[in-house]
């Protein structure tokens, strides 16, 4: 069904759709459907903190996936808007991740601090 280099990703409709019994019965039927599944990302939310808890134990980390492949393709399926049934090359920043915790803070320090400079000049 999918190729071992693959993310599967459903959205957030897709879970809210499924009704509440039937969550763990979906990550069964991924689980159990998709050998080869590299990765799986679910809805960052409380309501499907046991389906993500169950995804997360079956299926590596999105990143580490991300890191190992220069090249990730994202193919839409059953989406009815622009890109549908179109496969295309997604070009992740990965030259982002490759800094240290601490330059990281830094940035985002100097962000919020231009953040608020442009705020308080626009006050006055």
């Amino acid at each position: 069904m999918m190729d071992k280099n693959e993310v599967v990703i459903i959205p957030s409709l897709t879970l809210l759709i499924v009704g509440i019994e039937n969550k763990k019965e979906l990550a069964d039927v991924l689980i159990n459907g998709i050998k080869n599944m590299t990765a799986f990302v679910a809805v960052n939310s409380a309501m499907f903190k046991d389906i993500n808890k169950i995804l997360e134990e079956n299926a590596d980390d999105v990143f580490e996936f991300i890191k190992k492949w220069r090249e990730v393709y994202i193919n839409v399926i059953n989406f009815k808007g622009k890109f549908a049934f179109k496969e295309w090359l997604f070009k992740f920043p990965i030259h982002l991740f490759h800094k240290t915790k601490k330059e990281v803070a830094e940035r985002t320090s100097k962000l919020i601090k231009e953040k608020r400079e442009a705020q308080h000049k626009h006050l006055y």
